[in-house]
């Protein structure tokens, strides 16, 4: 299993990584010049990851699909199929981790997503507009699993990003 999720997610970065780094760059580059006269090159750095990383997200979710090729809707919980156990495995991981960087990039770098009901929420909000954008345009199937998993992800992240300032609190 742990081979086939780093398979996907290594083709995913190899096809979508050097646009993402064009974006985070241009982004980069952009707020630089913003910034550069408020001297908070940190933020720069933020866009530039958070512009990479959303750029990856739209690749994978609607730009690299066909208009047409889904449709459906799936409102089963976690149905896995007994033909393919695996795969669904695989998948399940797959939609945790898409949004685990968006749960602690968010709080990382606004403010109001340091709550914690704004900061877990917008996982589930996220992945519903996905689903239902998915479905209205054919290019994915609307699946509960789906928001499930990126919203738990989405959440993850969130709390690592609370570990993770907090422990830099306590040793500052």
């Amino acid at each position: 299993m742990a081979e086939l999720i780093y398979d996907d997610i290594y083709t995913s970065l190899a096809l979508y990584g050097m646009g993402a780094i064009a974006v985070g760059t241009v982004a980069a580059a952009a707020s630089w010049i913003y910034r550069a006269v408020k001297k908070n090159a940190h933020r720069c750095l933020y866009a530039a990851v958070m512009a990479g990383y959303l750029y990856s997200l739209l690749n994978l979710t609607f730009l690299s699909r066909h208009i047409g090729q889904y449709g459906n809707i799936n409102l089963t919980f976690f149905n896995v199929s007994s033909l393919f156990p695996m795969s669904d495995m695989v998948h399940y991981v797959e939609n945790f981790i898409m949004l685990l960087p968006l749960g602690f990039l968010l709080p990382a770098g606004m403010k109001i997503f340091r709550y914690a009901a704004t900061g877990l929420m917008i996982g589930f909000v996220v992945s519903f507009a996905i689903e239902i954008t998915q479905l209205l345009t054919t290019l994915g199937t609307f699946a509960i699993d789906d928001i499930v998993m990126n919203g738990l992800g989405c959440a993850v992240g969130w709390m690592m990003w609370k570990m993770i300032s907090l422990l830099v609190k306590v040793h500052t």
